[in-house]
Formats: C-alpha cells, sequence, structure tokens
C-alpha cells in the first residue's frame, strides 16, 4: 500500500486541500461597498455588497434620516452576509461601510414664499414682504421627496408685523423636519429717486427720477413721496442715485 510520501498520494492530498480551500473562500463578486448612496427609506443588501445576486433587493436596514449618514462595522456585516448566505468574511475588525441617505435642500427663499401664502389667505398682502430672521434657513428632505411645505400654528402680530410659525417638509410627513421661523412683515412705498448723480447747480427733470421701493416704516415724514416735489428744483449737495431723497435735500 503506498505510503504517503507517494507521489500520487501526494498530488490527491493537495487537490483536497485546495478543494476545501475553494469551498471556503468568499465567493467571486461578493465583496464590500465602502460606502454608497441610497434614496428611499431602506437600506438593501444590493447597497451595502457588490454582485449580491438575487438577495439584492432585500431591505436589511432603515436609512439614515435625509442628508445624514451611518457607518456599520465588521461584526453587523458578517452577520448580514451569514443570514442572506453571502459567502464573505471581513478581512479585519475595521471593515465597514458607511450608508449616506440621498438629499436635497429646501430654501428660505421657498419657505418664504409658502409663508406668505398663508398669510395672504388670511389678510391683504399688497406691497408686503416677509423678512426672514434667518435668511439662511432651509429644510432638509429625502431627494425623492415632492417640494411641499406645511406651515403650522401661524401667528401675525398686527401692531408690529411680526410672524412666526413652524414649518416642515414635506407637506403632511410625521416624520418630516420641523424648523421654528420668525420673520417681519415689511410694506413698501414707491418713491422718487435720482437715475443718476447731480451736483448744486443742476436743474432736476421728469427724465432724471425713477420710482424705488422703500420701507414704509422708513419713509420718514420729510421724504419725497412725489416726484412733482423735486422736479424743477436744484440739489442743496450732490445727491447719489438711487436714494429716497428729502425735502430738505433740494431748493
Amino acid at each position: 500500500m503506498p505510503g504517503f510520501h507517494d507521489p500520487m498520494t501526494r498530488i490527491a492530498a493537495t487537490l483536497l486541500l485546495a478543494a476545501c480551500a475553494f469551498a471556503a473562500a468568499p465567493a467571486l463578486g461578493q465583496s464590500l461597498k465602502p460606502a454608497a448612496t441610497v434614496a428611499g427609506s431602506v437600506v438593501r443588501l444590493g447597497d451595502v455588497f457588490a454582485d449580491a445576486g438575487n438577495h439584492a433587493g432585500d431591505a436589511i436596514a432603515p436609512a439614515p434620516p435625509p442628508g445624514m449618514r451611518i457607518t456599520y462595522g465588521a461584526d453587523w456585516l458578517q452577520s448580514v452576509a451569514r443570514e442572506h448566505r453571502l459567502a464573505w468574511t471581513p478581512r479585519s475588525a475595521y471593515d465597514q461601510v458607511t450608508i449616506e441617505r440621498a438629499s436635497r435642500d429646501i430654501d428660505s427663499d421657498a419657505i418664504q414664499r409658502q409663508m406668505m401664502s398663508e398669510i395672504a389667505a388670511r389678510q391683504p398682502v399688497a406691497d408686503a414682504q416677509l423678512e426672514l430672521d434667518n435668511p439662511a434657513l432651509h429644510l432638509v428632505v429625502a431627494a425623492e421627496a415632492p417640494e411641499t411645505i406645511a406651515v403650522d400654528g401661524l401667528t401675525i402680530d398686527q401692531r408690529n408685523g411680526r410672524v412666526a410659525a413652524s414649518v416642515s417638509a414635506p407637506a403632511g410627513d410625521p416624520a418630516a423636519e420641523r424648523r421654528r421661523v420668525t420673520g417681519q412683515l415689511v410694506y413698501r412705498v414707491d418713491v422718487p429717486a435720482l437715475n443718476r448723480a447731480l451736483a448744486p447747480g443742476a436743474t432736476i427733470a421728469a427724465g432724471d427720477l425713477d420710482l424705488i421701493k422703500a420701507r414704509r416704516d422708513r419713509v420718514a415724514t420729510d421724504i419725497a413721496t412725489d416726484a412733482q416735489q423735486l422736479i424743477g428744483k436744484t440739489p442743496r449737495r450732490t445727491l447719489q442715485p438711487g436714494v429716497p431723497l428729502r425735502l430738505g435735500d433740494v431748493e
């Protein structure tokens, strides 16, 4: 009977070891994705493992909130691979996958327009503009979410025009991000202003004047509100364009 040192025995042993190693090795293509951006509320097997086969669409975890990310470590990944019969094992304890939720911003202009729409449903807003206290305000929503904004708890102080409300997006989503918004209703009026600089000695003509919008609460009693108050007069000093004029600026 041939011994272990017999050439045929050695060949058979080598083949057997190779077969065992092949069986234990991860299947080709079932590699880890170091990072992924997902759309939707769940993370799927195919977001984490490349070529996950027929189970790539299986949901394995909730997705992070829009604009946020979450990192899964080696132990969790190995548990998922085992549960879904993937031939994958971590190379080290530092193997990980970072998942980010696809998102987009709804800016302050959109928030301001929606709040003005709600205000207009309560009172006239002709010549009014809403100035937000935080012009950098924005809401983060999922990339696939509609750009709808809910305005709740709207209050308007009629004495000073102060406005406050709670806004969220998308509208009707109980899990939507909710932000407190404050601002002021500003009413504007048309006042005449020069469209070019004029020095003393020049005569102001109708063609030298344009109408500009000015905050009503900042129009002093000595500000010219009609072009006829300026036409035919001359500046007392050099006057700059685009600025409301005081009656005392001309003679």
